[in-house]
């Protein structure tokens, strides 16, 4: 079974074990599995920077916000 094979299986019981959880356990462990999902399409595509930054944006913000400054302490201010 080649490595991809063996991976999607591997998050597949994982997400089925982490279905039977409590409702905080669930919301954990599917942040988690999207995470790392995430982490193995970066590794695997050899995506540009760029397109990764978009794709986490989404991710976390659920939508692509219009502007999008950064705050003198690091964080992100959304308009």
């Amino acid at each position: 079974m080649a490595k991809e094979s063996r991976l999607a299986r591997m998050l597949r019981d994982f997400q089925a074990e982490v279905e039977c959880g409590t409702a905080a356990q669930r919301l954990r462990g599917r942040l988690i599995l999207r995470g790392f999902r995430s982490g193995l399409y970066a590794a695997a595509e050899h995506a540009p920077i760029s397109e990764l930054a978009a794709l986490l944006r989404e991710e976390i913000f659920g939508a692509k916000p219009k502007r999008a400054d950064h705050c003198a302490d690091g964080h992100i201010n959304e308009e």
